[in-house]
């Protein structure tokens, strides 16, 4: 969730991490399907940071190292303890 703009590397289909959970940094190879959603998100962006020339927005569209993603990785853990609690609790419920 903490992808930077600047460590995707659509052309060679390469995403460097720069900081992993066990320490060490890593480049990661993107699925085609990977690089079609990175690169809309990328369209989006550039179509938002030309929206901005003409009404000047707060959003960091141009700063240096601005995130791919647009939402807090703590979020998508709550989501997720969310969805398997109720896995869970269902009749066909996690093993």
């Amino acid at each position: 969730m903490s992808l930077q703009w600047e460590n995707v590397d659509l052309k060679r289909r390469v995403a460097h991490l720069p900081t992993t959970k066990n320490g060490d940094a890593r480049d990661v190879p993107l699925s085609p399907r990977a690089v079609t959603v990175l690169q809309a998100l990328k369209n989006n962006r550039d179509d938002a940071k030309d929206a901005s020339k003409v009404a000047p927005s707060r959003d960091g569209l141009g700063d240096h190292g601005a995130s791919v993603f647009k939402i807090r990785s703590d979020v998508v853990t709550r989501a997720f303890e969310r969805a398997v609690a109720r896995a869970r609790s269902s009749p066909r419920g996690v093993q």
